[in-house]
C-alpha cells in the first residue's frame, strides 16, 4: 500500500469511505471516545490511508506514541480494518508475540522479506507497543534484539522499495535509543524521523 503520490478520489466516494470508517468505529469499538486530542489525528489517518493530502507524508509509515489507554492500537485496528475492507489492509502484529515466535522458531521471515508468503515479498505491516517484547530473545542459545532487526531491515525496504511499517509504543526517544541503538551506533532512533510520521496521541486514558 505504497503512497508515493496523492490519489484523487471523487467527493462521493470520499463520502462513502468516511461512512465506511464510521460504521468499522462502531462495529469494533462502540465506546470510542473522541475527544480534542485525537479528532485531528483520526482525520488526519483517514487522509493518509486514502492516499490524499494531510499533516502526515504519504511516503512515510506511521509511528503513534502516547500512554497506556491514549487509543493507539484502537487507531491501528480501525484502520487496519479500513483497509481491508478496501482490499488495501494490512497485518497488525504484537511485539512481544513476534520475539516469542523467534524462540520458538527461530524465523523472522514474515516480518521481513517475506519470501516465503504468498506474495513472496515485503509487504505493509504494522507492529503493536513495540518496547514490551524481551529483549533479547533466545532461540536455542541465539540471543537477538528481534525488532531491532526487524526495523533495520524494513527501514532498507523502506528506502528500496517502499515498503511502509506502521508502529504503537509507549516509549519515548530516549527509551527507543536505550532499547534498539547499539553503543556507538544510533541506526534505529536516527532514522525514524526520516521513515514515519511521529504521531504523538496525548491525553488520559481513553479506556472504558
Amino acid at each position: 500500500m505504497a503512497k508515493d503520490s496523492e490519489k484523487v478520489l471523487s467527493p462521493e466516494y470520499i463520502s462513502r469511505l468516511r461512512i465506511l470508517l464510521s460504521n468499522i468505529i462502531k462495529e469494533q469499538i462502540p465506546n470510542f471516545i473522541y475527544d480534542d486530542l485525537n479528532t485531528d489525528v483520526i482525520a488526519n489517518l483517514f487522509l493518509y490511508y486514502t492516499g490524499q493530502v494531510s499533516d502526515y507524508n504519504l511516503r512515510k509509515g506511521i509511528w503513534l506514541m502516547g500512554g497506556n489507554g491514549a487509543g493507539k492500537t484502537s487507531l491501528l485496528q480501525i484502520f487496519s480494518e479500513f483497509g481491508k475492507r478496501r482490499y488495501d489492509g494490512f497485518k497488525i502484529f504484537d511485539c512481544s508475540k513476534v520475539a516469542n515466535d523467534y524462540a520458538i522458531n527461530g524465523d523472522l521471515d514474515v516480518y521481513t522479506y517475506n519470501q516465503n508468503g504468498y506474495s513472496r515479498r515485503a509487504v505493509d505491516m504494522a507492529f503493536d507497543e513495540l518496547g514490551r517484547e524481551t529483549i533479547p530473545a533466545n532461540h536455542f542459545g541465539q540471543k537477538l534484539n528481534v525488532m531491532q532487526h526487524i526495523l533495520h531491515i524494513r527501514y532498507n525496504l523502506w528506502r528500496t522499495e517502499g515498503v511502509q511499517t506502521y508502529i504503537t509504543t509507549n516509549c519515548d526517544a530516549d527509551e527507543i535509543h536505550a532499547l534498539y541503538d547499539s553503543p556507538n551506533d544510533r541506526f534505529i532512533s536516527d532514522r525514524i524521523r526520516e521513515m514515519y510520521n511521529i504521531i504523538h496521541l496525548g491525553g488520559e486514558s481513553r479506556r472504558k
